[in-house]
């Protein structure tokens, strides 16, 4: 009778805990389910891609452009994972927002079938799924490329660990095939790991099992998921090769470079805020990450999960070894992929070793007490964000229908944000004007009817309000008509311009529309 009841205890359990991740998988839908999203600078440029793609229909070989490297773009890959959801709601941004909550779902099955596989404990893997939709909520609602790296992370680590305990070659090829799709999503994190996958597999191949010398063909299987890399290159005369070639070459780095700012920065960014084991860096953070790198480093006991705790361990460590080549700073998106295997290897040094029991229900009482205050910080920002930050998708949305409900039949509209692209409200008056098929809005354009729409500029550069865009850029110097305001500091302008203000030319180098991506 007890093994029966332990096993009915056990499977109450695991549904208890599939059904509050469950729970937290709608949590992180419901800015979605409120027809919101976090539509920034980034997010706004892809969907004026994918509205390009589709109008055009010309595909392209490269995704959003690095933020590290000028020149340098990531791979299209994240572009086309959400094309059809793009399609299919012809454009709206909540339809794919939905895409993105299944996205995140099949991420947390892909994180609970890969410990279940190392653990063979449902309870252990259901864990990890917990772990893995709380942290969601926070972006689920704001998903980019990197998103891509962090799902496909923990696959490539279980790879090559079965790859080194059974040196199957077919192992190897599916771990570099996984990397490479990784390169699409996110090269400042896949770049790294090539390389210590390079060294690693030269290692084994020599002097561990020397006739497996052919096994580093297997490289070669890079060249399908990097082809696109390849083909803009050969296209644009090797555009991004030499772009990183001149970063790499260049001796002359910002001050400070290994210097005690930039050493203190990386100590910092490796020993406690690497494992993102809670979402946002707190001494919480630090105490679990120091604690459970500390056990990884030190713990002597052989265990069936030392080979995929091993090579988490190169992994993250060869990484911050290697980007000390990188002279600016590293972004957290940049190493975000980490977390996801960190949540498996957490769980199961929790569960699944002997990890002293005093310190292991105190590790959780410190999570616990840290993903409280992360819920309650991310409940607290969804009340200040939907359909009123001006980042908010339903307050452009909102303001893009005011917009044409007010403006004439035809009219001219400019955009302007302080980074000067201008991509979140451009998109917002682009995917309006379907619902306004009887009017004609012109973008970029003066005409006699002439609408600006201004975003408010930050706190500490006040400065940056637009209006020497609105003098120097575009030549209008007259005070508006009629000004529409917000609460959030968006303003919409409404101007009646003769022919003569008209006929002033605009600024040649005023961006307008997708700006090196």
């Amino acid at each position: 009778m007890k093994p029966l009841k332990n096993f009915i205890s056990k499977n109450k359990l695991l549904v208890a805990i599939w059904f509050v991740t469950l729970v937290f998988v709608g949590l992180s839908a419901r800015y979605v389910a409120n027809n919101d999203l976090y539509f920034h600078t980034d997010l706004a440029r892809d969907f004026l891609v994918l509205d390009e793609i589709v109008k055009t229909k010309r595909p392209t070989l490269i995704g959003p452009r690095s933020g590290g490297i000028q020149g340098v773009f990531h791979g299209p890959l994240w572009f086309y994972l959400n094309l059809p959801a793009f399609v299919i709601g012809q454009g709206n941004p909540v339809i794919v927002a939905w895409w993105w909550v299944v996205l995140n779902f099949v991420y947390i099955l892909v994180i609970y079938l890969i410990t279940l596989k190392l653990s063979h404990h449902k309870l252990t893997a259901g864990f990890a799924a917990l772990l893995t939709a709380i942290i969601g909520i926070q972006y689920t609602h704001n998903l980019f490329n990197p998103f891509g790296a962090v799902a496909l992370f923990p696959v490539f680590v279980y790879l090559m660990t079965k790859y080194h305990k059974d040196s199957q070659s077919s192992n190897l090829v599916l771990a570099l095939f996984i990397l490479g799709l990784m390169f699409q999503f996110q090269m400042a994190f896949a770049g790294p790991i090539i390389i210590m996958t390079l060294i690693y597999s030269l290692y084994f191949s020599l002097y561990k099992k020397r006739h497996q010398l052919s096994h580093l063909g297997s490289f070669f299987i890079l060249i399908i998921p990097l082809f696109t890399f390849i083909a803009f290159d050969l296209r644009h005369d090797f555009l991004q090769l030499r772009s990183v070639i001149f970063y790499l070459t260049n001796s002359t780095g910002p001050s400070g470079w290994f210097g005690w700012s930039f050493i203190k920065e990386r100590v910092k960014d490796t020993l406690l805020y690497g494992w993102n084991l809670l979402p946002y860096p707190t001494w919480l953070t630090s105490i679990t990450s120091l604690v459970f790198m500390a056990y990884l480093i030190l713990n002597k006991t052989k265990s069936k999960f030392d080979v995929f705790f091993n090579f988490f361990f190169y992994f993250y460590f060869g990484y911050w070894f290697i980007t000390l080549a990188y002279r600016g700073g590293i972004m957290q998106y940049y190493y975000w992929p980490f977390q996801s295997a960190a949540i498996i290897v957490f769980s199961l040094i929790l569960w699944q070793t002997n990890f002293l029991k005093r310190l292991k229900w105190l590790m959780i009482a410190v999570l616990v007490i840290g993903y409280f205050g992360f819920i309650r910080q991310q409940n607290q920002e969804f009340n200040r964000f939907v359909g009123k930050d001006a980042s908010s998708w339903r307050f452009l949305h909102q303001l893009a229908k005011q917009t044409y409900t007010q403006a004439p039949d035809k009219f001219g509209y400019f955009v302007y944000t302080p980074d000067l692209y201008g991509y979140s409200p451009l998109y917002a008056m682009t995917y309006t004007q379907k619902e306004y098929p009887y009017k004609t809005a012109v973008s970029y354009t003066k005409l006699p009817t002439t609408i600006l729409v201004v975003a408010p500029p930050p706190k500490e550069k006040p400065y940056l309000n637009g209006i020497y865009w609105r003098r120097g850029q575009l030549k209008i110097t007259k005070e508006p008509d009629k000004i529409k305001r917000y609460d959030n500091g968006y303003l919409v302008e409404f101007y009646s311009l003769t022919d003569d203000q008209i006929k002033q030319p605009i600024d040649q180098y005023l961006i307008k529309g997708i700006f090196f991506r």
